[in-house]
């Protein structure tokens, strides 16, 4: 696939600074954080310019430094996802949702079998764990959730709320 062929479409994600550069490129690649990746992609990584990054089923999950910004750098973190990903035979370096996190797997079970649950299923949505990386809990929500404007505003927050008051460890929730 080529730079040109590549379908990607950069998201805001719940408020934060966060970008969830949404392709299907990202299938073929280890969900988890990233920690080395081709190219521009890692220098930017490496150097700070890019704090964290997480490969969902989604896509990528960037943050950026906290003296950049996306006017300023969003253009060439876009243009460094893009050759990543395009970059023939050359693997992203990810850590993996840890089986380690089996107590969080279980808190969040517990609190999707509530209210937050009952808000998804209401709607008639569903939900799952993408990754449980370094506080950051990522959850897929899907069927009729999936691009729905109320998940930003009503039930992200609700999701959010519930996941970090249910336990220390969950400092950010984000919903993709």
């Amino acid at each position: 696939m080529s730079a040109s062929e590549l379908l990607i479409h950069p998201e805001r994600i719940d408020g934060s600074e966060a970008v969830l550069w949404r392709t299907t490129a990202a299938e073929s690649l280890a969900t988890g954080l990233v920690t080395d990746a081709p190219g521009v992609f890692g220098e930017l990584l490496r150097s700070g310019v890019i704090v964290e990054a997480t490969v969902c089923s989604d896509g990528i999950v960037t943050q950026l430094g906290e003296n950049c910004t996306w006017g300023e750098v969003g253009a060439e973190v876009r243009a460094a996802v893009v050759d990543a990903l395009v970059a023939p035979n050359v693997d992203w370096q990810t850590t993996t949702s840890a089986t380690d996190n089996s107590e969080l797997f279980a808190v969040i079970d517990t609190v999707f079998a509530g209210p937050a649950g009952d808000l998804i299923r209401l709607h008639g949505g569903s939900w799952s764990v993408e990754s449980i990386l370094n506080g950051t809990v990522t959850i897929k929500l899907s069927g009729a959730c999936d691009g729905c404007p109320a998940v930003t505003f009503a039930t992200g927050l609700k999701i959010d709320r519930a996941l970090r008051a249910a336990h220390p460890a969950i400092e950010r929730v984000i919903t993709v």
